[in-house]
């Protein structure tokens, strides 16, 4: 009986270690399972098919696909990448699963801290996680016109726009939830180390972040248009709105990594 037992036990053990696909996409899931298994993975596959649809495109009439003159986008369009498109959209997709497994399982932590930040926090990565649903298909393709001069390029320059805007915002809220818990004074009760582990990762995005807009505030004073091709200079070469473009998408999944290590399992001094 005692041998069944534990044989019973270990299963049941088993099945929890394996959550399913509800649980992932919802959140309801174990740090050990998210940062060992499911975020590493997804990460690898989408890279992979990033990679893929890079090998895939043919070369351009000025050349072969360039990381630091082409966006990311020009990988998804299915005119220029007819053999490798799919490649693009699979990533995105696997990157807005990601990203949503991952917003949902921050805020059933982090709302117990600022119930109300991580509420308007978790509503603008809502909304970069559904943009980047939406990106997959609506590619960065010279395809015509659609509605009056609104060509499906245009659509999507707006929409990735408004995706990565909604990803700082809400980026920056869950910040001012970490500040919170640091700060007894705002009631907060250190759950989390603040200045040694949250303050990295932080760091890190808000130097991408900073690196971009400085790049791009140098473009326009020189005039150069963000395609535009001024030189290959190392000034000319770092100041590509593609190669910042290239940089904030790898942060993102670092930042989010770095977090997700830092919040603990368990929230209980706020129970």
């Amino acid at each position: 009986m005692n041998e069944e037992k534990k044989e019973g036990n270990k299963i049941n053990e088993q099945e929890q270690q394996q959550p399913s696909l509800k649980e992932i996409l919802t959140g309801r899931i174990s740090k050990d399972f998210l940062l060992k298994k499911w975020v590493p993975v997804m990460t690898i596959f989408v890279f992979t098919f990033i990679f893929l649809a890079y090998l895939l495109i043919p070369p351009y009439e000025d050349g072969k696909y360039n990381w630091w003159i082409d966006t990311i986008s020009g990988l998804g369009d299915y005119i220029e990448n007819p053999y490798g498109w799919w490649g693009f959209t699979i990533a995105i997709l696997l990157s807005g699963i990601l990203f949503l497994t991952v917003i949902q399982y921050m805020y059933r932590r982090l709302s117990k801290i600022a119930p109300w930040v991580s509420r308007f926090s978790t509503f603008f990565l809502l909304i970069g996680a559904i943009g980047m649903f939406i990106i997959a298909f609506l590619t960065d393709t010279n395809n015509g016109d659609w509605i009056g001069d609104l060509s499906m390029s245009k659509i999507h320059t707006n929409l990735a726009t408004v995706t990565f805007g909604a990803f700082g915002v809400g980026i920056f809220m869950y910040w001012l939830a970490f500040a919170k818990d640091e700060s007894p004074r705002l009631g907060g009760k250190q759950e989390m180390n603040y200045w040694r582990e949250v303050t990295v990762p932080y760091l890190i995005m808000f130097s991408v972040a900073l690196g971009l807009g400085i790049s791009q505030l140098i473009r326009a004073i020189k005039g150069w248009g963000w395609k535009e091709d001024p030189g290959t200079g190392m000034l000319e070469l770092m100041t590509r709105f593609q190669f910042w473009e290239w940089m904030l998408l790898f942060t993102f999944f670092v930042f989010f990594y770095m977090i997700l290590y830092c919040i603990p399992e368990k929230i209980e001094k706020y129970d």
